[in-house]
């Protein structure tokens, strides 16, 4: 019999800013359609699907890199 999964697909604004490193309120700045963050609402809550998440930061730390804005290396000098 197969288990169900115990990894969550869509997180709650609160578990999705804080798996961020950021506050609900930047999230909910950051929010599609004031911001890039995905996200879907179910009923009447705001979820935010990990995969969607996983794209879009992969997508953004990829557009920071490539304009330089983002050190490859952040234990290097000048590395945030």
């Amino acid at each position: 019999m197969n288990k169900p999964s115990t990894t969550p697909l869509a997180l709650s604004a609160k578990d999705a800013a804080l798996s961020l490193g950021i506050s609900e309120r930047t999230l909910w700045a950051s929010t599609q359609p004031r911001g890039p963050i995905p996200s879907i609402k179910l009923g009447g809550r705001v979820l935010y699907p990990v995969a969607g998440l996983e794209e879009w930061l992969t997508r953004a730390a990829a557009e920071q890199l490539s304009a330089g804005k983002m050190s490859a290396n952040p234990g290097s000098p000048g590395g945030d």
